[in-house]
């Protein structure tokens, strides 16, 4: 896997890692059979790509939640546009069987979700009110979060881990460069 991973690397843009692309790969590959996995922020399908394919072997669904606002951070111009990207590379990885794209908020969407979720990845926004709603609105439905950009660049990232962390609900089990997993204490 690690060569379709390194193609993954080379040919869709993102601010994902390689070390973080693994890691998302196997703990997708992971989860239960027939599990819900949900990202909140796709981009141009980097870490999707990388999720599906662990899906594919736990027989999952990745649910990829991202409206493409269009805003600029930290250099790098968002917007629809990135959609078609993002479509181009599940294509190219074959991976659209196992991904249910949803181009709404994450707050929308959180709204008519009802099942549990195995696997949540949230790397949306990072302004510290928009990530604390998506880790409060969706982890309600997890037992393992992994957030992305924790590494301290982000300050409403860090905040909310910081936050999270002091809460006692959470524990990490393992950060790969700027993403932290994180296990809920007591099971839901």
């Amino acid at each position: 896997m690690s060569d379709v991973l390194l193609d993954i690397m080379a040919k869709v843009e993102g601010h994902i890692s390689f070390d973080e692309l693994e890691c998302l790969f196997a703990l997708a590959s992971e989860v239960p059979e027939g599990s819900n996995i949900v990202e909140i922020g796709s981009y141009k399908a980097r870490s999707t790509s990388s999720l599906a394919l662990g899906a594919k072997e736990s027989k999952s669904t990745v649910w990829a939640i991202d409206h493409h606002p269009t805003y600029e951070a930290g250099g790098t111009q968002y917007s629809m546009a990135d959609n078609q990207a993002y479509y181009a590379s599940l294509a190219l990885y074959e991976v659209g069987d196992v991904v249910r794209t949803i181009n709404v908020p994450s707050e929308m969407m959180w709204k008519i979700w009802v099942d549990d979720i195995a696997l949540l990845f949230i790397d949306g926004l990072h302004e510290y009110e928009a990530v604390h709603k998506d880790f409060c609105l969706w982890s309600m439905f997890a037992d393992t979060v992994l957030l992305h950009d924790t590494a301290g660049y982000h300050e409403g990232v860090t905040q909310l881990l910081n936050e999270v962390l002091a809460e006692g609900e959470w524990i990490t089990t393992k950060v790969v460069d700027s993403m932290t997993v994180l296990k809920r204490v007591q099971p839901k």
